[in-house]
Formats: C-alpha cells, structure tokens, sequence
C-alpha cells in the first residue's frame, strides 16, 4: 500500500529546493505561462523541480526542453489527460508525467496505470497535497515551491530516494 503523503514535509522541502533554485525555476514557470511553448515545457520544468528536490542543480538549457529528448507523444498524451481531468483525478494522473520522467514506466498507458495503482489507495491525502501544494499557484513567484513539493511527493510516494539525479528520458 502507498505511503501517506506527507504534504507538510513536502511544503517545506518544497520551499527550501525551490528557493535554492529559484531563477531557473522561475523562468521555467514563467515559460509554462506562454500558450503552446507553455505545454511543451511543461514536463522540462517538472523535471528540474524533480532535480531540485533530489540535490542536483537544474540546467535551464538543456532541461527545460526535455520532451524533445524522448517520449514526445507519451507527455503529450499525459499533460492532455492531466489537463482534461477534475480536482478529484488529477491526483491520479499527475504522478504519471514523473513516472515517464524516471524511466519507471514505458509509456503513457503505463505510466497512468501505475500512477492510479498507486495513488488511489491515498488519493484523500494526495487530493490535500495538491490543493495544498498548488494554491499558492495564484501567485506565480511561489510557483516553484509548489513544483518542488509536488516533486517531493511523488519522490516519496515512488521511492525515488531523494539521492540520485532523475534518470535521463529513454528514447522513443
């Protein structure tokens, strides 16, 4: 069974990641507010706040664009369902994006279906983390706390470790 998600561990790593590296996940959020750009980076910018919350430092360059690298049409496919899903899923499926991000899934049906496996059994307290997490989204400049807190929950709840650097995206 999944571990409770510990939204206020998660806040405060959250906050000490992002402020860490705030410039470069600023402007990948900033970034993420330009329509069509927005979307394709995305998954660039999860991933640095993935790097943040696992001690390495996010390369703007090189991670913002990330989707490019591999899996193009799966985080496509993930960031549709993400979009199109209510409060009560998003919990659901938002993992999944992490999971291809992580090489744990191969592909965007697997990443959905380990997402939800793993999820469901908690989905109260992710549901939590999330409004939690992603309210102070109102106000963009704490967006990348809420990135990183997000980030850190689903390293916890995966068993990402918080050590090691993200794995490097597999090719399509």
């Amino acid at each position: 069974m999944a571990a409770p998600v510990p939204f206020g561990e998660a806040l405060s790593k959250g906050k000490e990641v992002a402020f860490a590296n705030y410039v470069p996940l600023i402007i990948g959020v900033l970034v993420m507010g330009v329509p069509i750009l927005g979307i394709l980076c995305a998954p660039g910018v999860y991933y640095m706040a993935l790097k943040c919350v696992r001690g390495q430092k996010p390369d703007l360059g090189a991670d913002l664009f990330i989707i490019f690298k591999g899996k193009l049409v799966d985080h496509i496919i993930m960031l549709i369902l993400t979009g199109l899903c209510c409060i009560i899923t998003l919990p659901l499926f938002w993992p999944g994006t992490y999971l291809l991000l992580d090489n744990k899934a191969g592909g965007w049906s697997e990443a959905m279906n380990k997402a939800m496996a793993e999820t469901k059994p908690n989905l109260v307290g992710w549901l939590i983390c999330l409004i939690v997490c992603f309210l102070p989204c109102i106000c963009f400049f704490l967006a990348p706390i809420s990135l990183c807190a997000v980030a850190y929950c689903y390293d916890k709840t995966f068993g990402g470790g918080g050590g090691g650097a993200p794995a490097e995206p597999a090719k399509a």
